[in-house]
């Protein structure tokens, strides 16, 4: 295929054929194909098939209705497998006859990767490396490696870096708001291949570069979810956890005045939050009277993405690069708090500094005079909102607090001069975070490329 051409203007043009075009017309492919060209023009180990390093063939995981219960087997499905590798916080659950659930077992060693996601996601892989018996869902691929020729984490580290990523790009295809890759296209993966020797020598020092990484960005999510647990302190509420009551029992007046009978409503941590809130100095309000929520419900253009639940980390309130596509969303502005609603456990919080839209399963919160949003923010993270949160959600396989329930959750609200002061500490944690964090995103970034290099020149 020729060379793109660059226009007086600026752009891009390029020519191709109509045979090309037949088995496959999409316009990334096309675009794609030629930095496949350039990228493995010059290999410096031959280049394999993913395929044929199988010891078996490519499989897909169950698509059986998933529980939220602890049941037999936890089941990894595609929001478990981010750009950072396995993230184990949100997991699901099956039931199953042992029978029927050998063939859908991983084994440590398996490559997982995601078939459907959002375009950087898509095709992302992981080494399966948790003990115990785990299954895995239909959005995912499970490749089982003949480890005398290619070692999982050789693979995988190949098939994230922005070598690999150029044939995944290519090879995705767009389908109802997603991008997915099917098993003949990982299949047919290029790997540049040398000796399982020569893969681990040139694995060491991605290694290191990916695990000084990992550390830096653990030592700034606790600094920046520490706060969390400080806020009551700051407040000087006394609420440091709720009792580990196992039973407990509440009147039936007071159920009868609280129009509830679910049992975790009544659950002594959300009373002893409650009660340390009223007791305390510091004026409380419920969230209805310190915030609006706001429905403004969109349908997005075509092609529009909108902010799903897994673009907000949880318990730091920090943007990752997700976008996800759906019929509709929600619209919010720079200073609007978003608050999850769907699964509160996973504490999803952002404050918005720019206009764009986001999943429905947020509560928009647009701060009323006298609250400052930055405030807000870290407020409805930290445990004097979480440990209400987590006792408010009704529902089994998708548990949420209902608006009802927001709008009673109880907030603290201190003198505008402390909010700015509590804002501002979270701020001053972000800023260091952010640059301890560039410092090793920018070696690993520099480790990748080399690795790239020493592969394919």
């Amino acid at each position: 295929m020729p060379d793109p051409q660059q226009t007086v203007t600026g752009g891009w043009v390029f020519a191709t054929t109509q045979q090309q075009t037949r088995r496959r017309g999409d316009p990334r492919h096309v675009r794609f194909s030629s930095d496949m060209r350039h990228v493995y023009g010059n290999p410096q180990y031959p280049l394999r098939r993913l395929g044929t390093l199988l010891s078996e063939p490519i499989s897909y995981g169950t698509s059986k209705r998933l529980s939220e219960e602890p049941l037999r087997y936890p089941v990894l499905r595609m929001n478990n497998l981010t750009a950072e590798g396995l993230d184990l916080t949100d997991l699901k659950y099956l039931e199953l006859d042992p029978l029927f659930a050998g063939p859908l077992k991983v084994r440590i060693g398996d490559l997982l990767v995601n078939r459907t996601n959002s375009d950087e996601l898509v095709g992302k892989m992981a080494v399966f490396d948790q003990p115990g018996n785990w299954l895995y869902a239909s959005y995912l691929l499970r490749l089982r490696l003949d480890k005398k020729q290619a070692l999982p984490e050789f693979i995988a580290s190949f098939m994230n870096s922005p070598a690999g990523r150029v044939q995944m790009t290519r090879a995705s295809r767009r389908a109802i708001g997603m991008a997915n890759v099917n098993t003949t296209e990982i299949g047919a993966m290029l790997i540049p291949l040398p000796d399982t020797k020569t893969q681990q020598k040139l694995l060491t020092p991605l290694i290191k570069a990916r695990t000084e990484r990992a550390a830096e960005r653990a030592k700034a999510a606790a600094a920046l979810s520490g706060i969390n647990d400080e806020m009551a302190t700051m407040l000087n509420i006394p609420f440091t956890g709720g009792p580990p009551a196992l039973v407990y029992a509440v009147t039936t007046r007071t159920t009868l005045v609280a129009d509830r009978l679910g049992a975790q409503f009544f659950h002594p941590e959300r009373a002893a939050v409650l009660a340390a809130i009223r007791d305390a100095d510091v004026p409380h309000r419920p969230l209805s009277q310190a915030a609006d929520i706001i429905r403004d419900v969109v349908a997005p253009a075509p092609g529009e993405t909108y902010m799903g639940l897994s673009a907000v980390t949880s318990h730091t309130g920090e943007l990752v690069p997700v976008g996800d596509e759906a019929a509709s969303a929600l619209r919010y502005q720079p200073g609007d708090v978003l608050m999850c609603r769907l699964r509160p456990y996973l504490n999803k919080v952002y404050l918005a500094d720019h206009t764009a839209l986001c999943s429905t399963e947020f509560y928009v919160l647009r701060a009323k005079p006298g609250v400052l949003p930055a405030y807000l923010a870290v407020l409805l993270r930290s445990k004097l909102t979480t440990a209400q949160t987590m006792h408010m959600m009704t529902g089994n396989t998708h548990p949420r607090v209902s608006p009802d329930d927001a709008k009673n959750i109880s907030v603290p609200i201190p003198s505008m001069t402390d909010q700015r002061a509590i804002a501002a500490d979270y701020a001053k944690r972000l800023k260091l975070a952010n640059t301890d964090r560039a410092k090793t995103e920018k070696a690993w970034v520099a480790a990748q490329l080399a690795f790239d290099k020493a592969l394919l020149g």
